[in-house]
Formats: structure tokens, sequence, C-alpha cells
């Protein structure tokens, strides 16, 4: 009859799917997680992976996501550096403290053209605009064009700018190699019909 068997479907739902969500879901999630944690993916939110399926556009961050993440200071020719090696100096003894991608690649350019990299002292980093080194002699900064007071239609490329305690502006412009499956990867997630935007 529909009376026991209503109530024998009552009970196992009652007994079963509280036991189902409480163990297989959160064994699902962890176990979803840990394996995109080993790709280097780190699920950040809860639900993160429930939301997955709704998603319709990706937005990458392109220094270390589709590059490398490991930017080199090059010349407007894209070869070797043209910066003078007493500016390259002073911005690489700024740039010693940061871990930013950029100043550690004004260090290894310092590096390579056999200077002797020693961070300054009295470094200050200010969230968004970049490096401030407060001496006896002035101020210098490496960081955003705007910020060193540089003029970008010279040099529309530049990412860094480094401003002496002169008020004279250097640009610096870096290259990053983009990671050989990054073009795959945008196309599959074309062809997936999600929309692809970079944020840089």
């Amino acid at each position: 009859g529909w009376e026991p068997a209503l109530t024998a479907a009552i009970a196992v739902l009652i007994i079963t799917c509280p036991c189902a969500l409480a163990l297989a879901v959160p064994a699902v999630q962890v176990a979803a997680t840990s394996r995109l944690f080993r790709r280097g993916i780190l699920v950040k939110a809860p639900d993160g992976l429930e939301r997955l399926a709704e998603i319709d556009t990706v937005v990458f961050d392109k220094t270390g996501t589709l590059t490398l993440g490991e930017p080199e200071l090059v010349s407007r020719d894209g070869r070797a550096t043209e910066i003078p090696t007493e500016i390259l100096a002073r911005a690489a003894a700024i740039a010693g403290g940061s871990r930013h991608p950029y100043a550690r690649a004004v260090c290894r350019a310092a590096t390579a053209a056999g200077l002797s990299v020693h961070p300054a002292t009295n470094i200050r980093e200010v969230s968004g605009f970049g490096l401030e080194c407060v001496g006896a002699d002035g101020v210098e900064r490496l960081g955003s064009a705007n910020w060193c007071g540089a003029d970008t239609q010279a040099d529309d490329r530049a990412a860094v700018w480094y401003r002496g305690v002169d008020g004279a502006v250097t640009p610096f412009r870096f290259e990053d190699k983009l990671r050989s499956d990054a073009p795959d990867v945008i196309r599959r997630l074309q062809a997936a019909g999600l929309h692809v935007e970079l944020l840089s």
C-alpha cells in the first residue's frame, strides 16, 4: 500500500540523506580541491567548485598565469638593456627591498651587468605605486609612470619608471615569456563557450 511505502521512503530519506550530505559531499570537495592544489590551482571559496558550473567568463592575471612569471629587463629593441649603469645600480638598490617580479628582474639585470646589488635603506613600498627611497640627497622612486612623474608618450610600453633625486626619469621595459600551453588553454576555454579576458 501507498502508506507503508511512503513511510518507508520518508524513513530512508531521513536516515540516509543527512549521512550522504555530511560525508559524501565534503569528501568529494576535499578530494577535488586537493587534486587541484597539486596542479597549482587554489580553491579559496567553500562553494568554489559548485560556482564553476555557472561561470561564463574567465579573467586571467597575465604575470605568472599565462606567462612564466619571470620577466626580463629589455631595451626598446627587445634585446640588451640600454639603461646607464649608474641608474641601473640605483634602481637595483631600491628594487632589492621588494619581492615584486619586476623588482627581482631589475636586480637580476644589475647582477648580469656585473653590478653588486645591495638593498638601500629607508625603502618604503607604496601599494599600487612602487618603491620610494628617502636619502640625504633627496627622494628616489621606482614604480608607476604617474607616481614617478613620467611622460608615458615617451615610452608607452615601459612598465616601471625610475625617478632620480634630480627628477630625471628612466623607463624600464620588461618581457615575460608565454607559457607553452597558454594558447591551447585559451582556445579550449573559448571552444567551451567561455568569454576570456586579461587583467593587466
